[in-house]
C-alpha cells in the first residue's frame, strides 16, 4: 500500500512541475522574421488552463492556445493579423508564423521577460 501512495505522491508532484513550467504568462519578447523584416515586440500573455490571451506591443491582440508543448497564437492589429505555430522549449517559443492578409511566411522566436 505504502509503494502505491508514494508513487501516487511522485506523480503528483512530476505533474505539478511540468504545469508550472509550461505556464506563459507574464511578458514575452518577440522577435519576427517576415520576408527579410525583422521585427520585435513585446507581448503580455495571460494563461487559463490552455487558454492564452493577451495584448502586444506593435502587432496588437493576441490570443492562442498550448496543448502541451504545441503554441498557436494569433495576433489582430491594425497592421493586419498572423498565425503563429510554434513549440515551447525550455522556456522559449519558437517556429512559423503566417501574415495570410499579404501572402508572406516567416519565424518567430519569444522569451519570456525577467
Amino acid at each position: 500500500m505504502k509503494k502505491y501512495f508514494a508513487f501516487g505522491i511522485l506523480f503528483a508532484l512530476c505533474c505539478a512541475v511540468e504545469a508550472q513550467e509550461n505556464t506563459l504568462n507574464g511578458k514575452w519578447a518577440f522577435h519576427l522574421e517576415v520576408s527579410g523584416h525583422d521585427t520585435d515586440a513585446v507581448c503580455t500573455l495571460g494563461q487559463d488552463g490552455k487558454i492564452l490571451k493577451g495584448k502586444c506591443e506593435v502587432l496588437g491582440t493576441l490570443t492562442g492556445e498550448i496543448d502541451g508543448l504545441n503554441v498557436v497564437l494569433k495576433t489582430t492589429g491594425t497592421q493586419g493579423s498572423a498565425d503563429y505555430k510554434g513549440t515551447l522549449t525550455d522556456g522559449k517559443m519558437a517556429g512559423t508564423l503566417t501574415v495570410a492578409d499579404y501572402g508572406m511566411d516567416g519565424r518567430f522566436q519569444a522569451t519570456l521577460v525577467k
